[in-house]
């Protein structure tokens, strides 16, 4: 064979292998009950918000809800967002030991306050859980003064109130 005619045939075989590879890939997903997505990203089927299959699939698909005006929409999505300032903004954070921590924050701003805050957080020994320990107290002091504290305690496994003060 010529090398052109080498050539068509590398190209012909490796389309139709290439076809082949993801019509078993396709089969595989269909068995499952998974649609392939692309490349390693499969999704369950669609359903309805009712947990019901889509119409066309075993019946009518509920209304969805309404989700209110564009201004509460809107609203929510700039909650997202985190609070733009214009400044400078420090903040310090020190482990003094396994239970005990402390931070600083300075924020210095051009258009607004500047301030000052002084936290402190303990952490008990009682351990919960890898990331749950009791009790808890968090507190923090501004520059004016104001101080605001909350207490986490593990009454019982099914109690765990808080207390706020200020």
């Amino acid at each position: 064979r010529s090398v052109a005619s080498r050539r068509k045939w590398r190209l012909r075989h490796r389309k139709g292998r290439g076809l082949r590879r993801a019509a078993r890939g396709l089969i595989g997903t269909e068995r499952s009950g998974l649609h392939g997505v692309g490349v390693g990203c499969r999704f369950p089927p669609p359903t309805a918000p009712s947990g019901r299959p889509p119409n066309g699939e075993g019946g009518a698909t509920a209304a969805l809800p309404n989700p209110g005006t564009f201004e509460e929409c809107h609203r929510r999505c700039k909650e997202l967002f985190p609070v733009q300032m214009e400044g400078v903004k420090l903040t310090v954070n020190k482990g003094l030991s396994n239970h005990f921590q402390v931070n600083h924050t300075v924020a210095l701003s051009t258009v607004g306050d500047s301030a000052y805050h002084f936290g402190a957080t303990y952490v008990g020994g009682q351990q919960i859980g890898p990331n749950e320990a009791f009790p808890v107290l968090v507190g923090s002091m501004d520059g004016s003064g104001s101080l605001s504290a909350q207490l986490l305690h593990l009454l019982t496994p099914a109690c765990a109130p808080s207390w706020p003060a200020r």
